[in-house]
Order: structure tokens, then C-alpha cells, then sequence
């Protein structure tokens, strides 16, 4: 099996896991979990410009429990060799998981 297939495996299950633990721990009220998809466009303005804030900023405004971004760039000339996954993980409190769809 590729190893982009295996990340992408092991995405899914920490996914489902985190969806089956968080609606497991308080069945008989209900337990919503909130999911966002976000395309970051690898946190580039309207001007050109890198801007880490402003995706954190949409991000922190949804309040979600999971987001799935698209377009994370990880340590690459086009973002100055930020890892974004992290730096956005810091901006919002948020766990990062990175998993690279493409080389």
C-alpha cells in the first residue's frame, strides 16, 4: 500500500475516533460536533501576502470542533517555510493533524 494511501487511512480512522469519543460521552443529552471544511488557499491574501491571522480569524469566528483544511502548505517556498497546520493550530487552539495530499 502507498504510504500517501496509509496517512490517508489514518486520517479517516482518527477522525471517526474523535467523532465516536466526543458523541460517547453524553448520550442521553445529545452531543452535537461540529464540523467545518475550509480551503485556506495556503493563508494568502487578497493582496499576495501570507496572513495566518485572517484564516485563524474565519476559523476561531465558526467555533468548530473539527476543520478540514485544503491548500496547507508544510515548509514550503510558497508560505516561506511556515508549517501552517501548526501555526494555525496555535492561533486557535486547535490540534493540528497534517496529512500531505499531494508531494
Amino acid at each position: 500500500m502507498k504510504e500517501k494511501s496509509k496517512k490517508t487511512i489514518v486520517l479517516l480512522l482518527v477522525i471517526c475516533a474523535t467523532i465516536s469519543i466526543c458523541s460517547g460521552q453524553n448520550i442521553e443529552k445529545g452531543v452535537q460536533v461540529k464540523v467545518m471544511s475550509y480551503n485556506i488557499f495556503h493563508c494568502e491574501d487578497e493582496n499576495g501576502v501570507i496572513n495566518l491571522k485572517n484564516a485563524a480569524g474565519v476559523i476561531t469566528k465558526n467555533s468548530p470542533d473539527i476543520v478540514a483544511l485544503q491548500e496547507v502548505d508544510r515548509k514550503t517556498s510558497r508560505v516561506n517555510g511556515k508549517d501552517l497546520a501548526t501555526e494555525l493550530g496555535y492561533l486557535t487552539g486547535l490540534m493540528p493533524l497534517y496529512g500531505a495530499a499531494i508531494d
